[in-house]
């Protein structure tokens, strides 16, 4: 039960977090880190705010050369 329970937690924070994020108009890194305080900068203006995945998932993805607008 507190499994279910942790899982409703976790998309209730999500859902939070990413109704915040659709209000928001940054035009530089530091701008999303004003906001976010435990984010950190990578290379190529990119910032880091927070992963959701297995361990699996994050050693597979390169932040600094990642594109999620190509097909």
């Amino acid at each position: 039960m507190s499994f279910i329970k942790n899982i409703l937690n976790v998309k209730k924070t999500l859902e939070k977090w990413y109704h915040d994020v659709l209000t928001k108009n940054w035009k530089k890194p530091h701008d999303v880190i004003k906001d976010f305080v435990k984010a950190r900068t990578i290379k190529n203006n990119r910032v880091i705010i927070k992963f959701i995945g297995s361990h699996a998932d994050y050693d597979k993805i390169d932040a600094e050369t990642i594109d999620l607008y190509s097909k």
